[in-house]
């Protein structure tokens, strides 16, 4: 690409397109991929690097020398204003980027494009996307245009302490669709950023009470902490100073508009979030844009309170509005602000679940032409997404039957949930029906229906093999584990049948699937005495069957036990105490098993019914208040404490019940059962 520049009396003078400046404090976790990110830019366009170092670590500046020679060392000094007004000072291109260090571009290629073409000429500011993850995962996130890019003027400079923005800015506004990614609004333990924020916007609103950006901030701080009721607060503060100033155009207005509407339905006040967003509807008649967003949280707050009539209103509303606004574009800009944006609006997931609820709500009050709308809404040009929604399939079919039977026949032929399905009724043709169900898991990259794919084979008790083979080991560990528990017993002994399908090649599936079967029997507590006994000693062999295989003989033994899974462990603990209750030792059994609970505490009905037959044989109530039986019982009494605050009664229930007869004078166990009764029934 030819440098741009001019010719003045026989000398070419360089002409720098674009400035851009990077504030670079003493945090280098994301510095030099932003510094790559930028790399294209500085290549392709002719453009500066400004880096204003305003931390006094000298690796970072070692770092961004590599990049550049313009490195201008600045004291922080909570103004981030007076911070970027030092690079702006500094820059000599026609355009002015600037960035944070935790930021980075995914592609700059239309932005280079921007300047290669020359069409930068006819604006005079642009925003870019900022896409702020909400988990490091980087699986949660939300974009928002921010304007980052403006052209350089006489007097322009940066105002505000923190969330600074530049000023005067010109028009008209290039918008791209370029992000960069940022994880600076990620949750942690260190609030310290918010602190600073906060304080600074305070100190900030002293000084200009009449500043609508600053109540917009805070508003933006106390949602990040989810404190809902103080962002709440300066939402509404800044909405009366917004009414004040008489500029119903303003698109702040909008924005605040749909953020208190939105913050009260976040708060779990979904009654007052309706009041909320009808009051803004009926008297401020907010624009198109925001009255679009604000019947979204309406559909969700209907949705909430199950009531379906609205919620089918709201959601008719919703596509109205978005109908109008997808045929007038220009909205998308002109109302436009923040998160208020066409990608919120647009926002597959966001459109899912606002879809699936008025779906919901057209089934539950039999309105089948509606139900049939929503339905064609959902995006079946996108099968991951739909592959998402098939547990509410699932819940909308049993719910609704006959009638979302209706809408599926209307879904794609391709459609793996409609393939399932009539595997499910068909009943004369086994053949092609376990075809269907292995052109499930297959296919489908939806664990939800691969699972339920998998239980429909195993409970039938047909050959298995064409299954396992299309399942990794892993998967099939985890489908078992899930899937086992709840067979009920006819189909648990149809799965056993099917166990004998496979053969030594398939050992390993054979003996996952054995494991869970045993232990499914366990669990129920289908045994006692001998049987117990048996079939407890057969689920510690085929838990160690499946890691003997694995591990040499000559480190198979207890010292070795701290370098074996969990589940090894606990069978190796299981294996011994029961070969110590064979030889009479007692006390070495129990120990045994106190150490086995601490590995797997879903096992402790099962190590509590052995402890119950431990003192049946022994014919004795507990020994002495310090023996190992009664250091088993306190941990089983933590156990069910667990067990209560996860809220399952039933299972905790059962062990207080055996429990209670082994150590009658503890009171703790008594209280404790009476609150899982109590809790239980409520």
């Amino acid at each position: 690409m030819p440098i741009r520049g001019v010719c003045m009396k026989g000398y070419y003078i360089m002409k720098i397109q674009l400035s851009i400046s990077l504030l670079a404090s003493d945090q280098p976790s994301a510095l030099e991929r932003c510094l790559d990110s930028l790399t294209p830019l500085l290549i392709q366009v002719p453009s500066e690097l400004i880096i204003v170092h305003t931390g006094t670590d000298h690796r970072i500046h070692e770092l961004v020398c590599r990049y550049t020679d313009s490195v201008i060392p600045f004291t922080w000094s909570n103004d981030f204003s007076a911070a970027r007004n030092v690079g702006i000072k500094a820059a000599k291109g026609e355009w002015f980027l600037y960035i944070d260090d935790d930021e980075w571009f995914e592609d700059t290629s239309e932005i280079c494009k921007f300047f290669q073409s020359g069409e930068y000429q006819r604006y005079g500011m642009a925003c870019y996307r900022q896409r702020n993850y909400h988990n490091w995962s980087g699986t949660y996130f939300t974009d928002i245009q921010v304007m980052r890019m403006i052209r350089m003027v006489p007097g322009i400079h940066f105002q505000n302490p923190i969330h600074e923005e530049p000023t005067p800015l010109s028009q008209p506004c290039k918008y791209f669709n370029a992000f960069v990614h940022h994880y600076g609004y990620v949750r942690t333990t260190d609030h310290s950023k918010t602190s600073r924020n906060l304080m600074l916007l305070k100190r900030d609103m002293e000084l200009r009470p009449d500043y609508i950006k600053n109540y917009i901030q805070l508003v933006q701080e106390y949602a990040s902490e989810e404190d809902w009721r103080k962002a709440a607060k300066y939402c509404r503060q800044g909405l009366t100073l917004c009414k004040s100033k008489g500029d119903l155009s303003d698109s702040r207005l909008g924005w605040l508009q749909t953020e208190l509407v939105e913050l009260t339905y976040m708060s779990g006040s979904y009654h007052q979030a309706e009041l909320e967003a009808l009051a803004i509807l009926n008297g401020d008649l907010p624009h198109e844009l925001p009255a679009a967003d604000i019947y979204a949280v309406l559909v969700l707050s209907a949705a909430k309170s199950w009531n379906s009539e609205k919620t089918l209103q709201y959601g008719l509303k919703f596509e109205e509005l978005l109908k109008h606004i997808e045929n007038t574009p220009q909205i998308w800009t002109e109302q436009n602000y923040g998160s208020l944006s066409v990608d919120k609006i647009r926002d597959p997931k966001r459109l899912c679940r606002l879809r699936m609820a008025c779906l919901e709500a057209a089934l539950d009050i039999g309105n089948q032409k509606q139900a049939a709308f929503f339905f064609s809404r959902l995006p079946w040009d996108n099968a991951g997404m739909i592959e998402q929604l098939y547990p509410d399939f699932d819940r909308l079919d049993s719910r609704f039957h006959i009638l979302f039977s209706e809408l599926l026949k209307k879904s794609p032929s391709n459609s793996l949930y409609q393939v399932f399905c009539n595997a499910i009724h068909m009943k004369e043709d086994q053949k092609e029906r376990t075809q269907l169900f292995i052109k499930c898991i297959a296919e489908s990259e939806s664990d939800f229906l691969r699972k339920k794919a998998v239980k429909e084979i195993l409970s039938s008790g047909i050959n298995i093999l064409d299954i396992v083979c299309r399942l990794d080991l892993e998967t099939w560990r985890q489908y078992m584990a899930e899937t086992i528990k709840n067979l009920s017993d006819s189909e648990a002994q149809k799965a056993w049948e099917a166990s004998n399908t496979l053969n030594e090649e398939n050992l390993f599936y054979k003996l996952i699937l054995k494991k869970e079967l045993l232990g499914r029997s366990l669990l129920r507590g289908y045994y006692t005495g001998k049987k117990f006994i048996d079939t407890l000693s057969e689920y510690a062999e085929t838990i160690l069957s499946y890691y003997k295989i694995q591990y040499r003989d000559e480190i198979f033994h207890q010292d070795n036990l701290k370098i074996f899974p969990c589940s090894c462990r606990f069978a190796f603990l299981i294996s011994e105490a029961l070969q110590k209750l064979e030889s009479m030792e007692y006390e070495k059994a129990i120990c045994l098993l106190h150490s086995a609970l601490l590995l797997d505490s879903e096992m402790t009905g099962v190590i509590n019914e052995l402890v119950c037959e431990i003192a049946e044989m022994v014919n004795t109530p507990i020994y002495s208040p310090d023996s190992e039986f009664q250091i088993l019982a306190k941990q089983m009494k933590e156990t069910l404490q667990k067990m209560l605050d996860n809220g399952q009664y039933t299972e905790a229930f059962s062990i207080a019940s055996q429990l209670a007869p082994l150590i009658p004078d503890d009171l703790e166990l008594l209280r404790l059962r009476q609150k899982i009764l109590r809790d239980g029934t409520k």
